[in-house]
């Protein structure tokens, strides 16, 4: 039998192409495959880092009235500094409104954190003490400006820090305490805004 070698190249030839272009599928299949695990292995990855986040310790309740604690205390001297220290008789009667408020706070912690078997912080933090001495070297109205724009700070962190754990504490009762004083804090960072602006004007 005559064996006619054009068909048989001309198979080969076409057999060797599908080969080829199953083979370039087979590859963008794989490549698009890895591309996928690659993707879904990120989402994982931030999924569990999310999931990390979440589940990390949240502060306790000891750690939030140390703190509080501490904050309230530099806010207790800030006060007194003002009433000796201020100009403005304006300026002087906040501090001294705002004085028996945090004072009051304070007692509030105490007795709770004895009942509680917490020790508290004997002072407020080294920072904190180190503000109010940069504050203090201002006289006459840069001191009233200076312990307004500290009001107005101080009491935007307290709100917040106060506003992230109310009834999330542990405790029932340091829970009634955070939200039995935030609409006190609030009313101060009310008062601290219109002083600023009165003593900017």
């Amino acid at each position: 039998m005559k064996i006619n070698h054009s068909l048989l190249l001309a198979g080969a030839l076409s057999i060797a192409v599908m080969s080829c272009n199953n083979e370039t599928r087979d590859a963008a299949k794989t490549d698009a495959d890895t591309t996928k695990m690659g993707m879904q292995d990120a989402q994982d990855t931030a999924q569990k880092t999310n999931d990390a986040a979440m589940a990390k310790p949240q502060q306790t309740d000891a750690e939030f009235v140390t703190e509080t604690a501490a904050a309230n205390m530099a806010e207790i001297a800030v006060h007194k500094s003002a009433i000796a220290h201020a100009s403005n008789k304006m300026t002087k009667d906040a501090a001294k409104h705002m004085l028996a408020d945090h004072q009051k706070m304070g007692d509030a912690m105490m007795a709770y954190a004895k009942t509680s078997n917490i020790t508290l912080p004997g002072d407020a933090d080294n920072a904190k003490k180190a503000d109010l001495a940069e504050m203090e070297k201002k006289t006459g109205a840069d001191y009233d400006k200076a312990y307004a724009d500290h009001l107005v700070s101080a009491h935007e962190d307290l709100i917040k820090k106060f506003e992230d754990n109310e009834g999330k504490r542990t405790d029932a009762e340091l829970n009634k305490m955070i939200t039995d004083n935030l609409p006190t804090l609030r009313m101060h960072l009310d008062m601290s805004k219109k002083l600023k602006d009165d003593l900017n004007k």
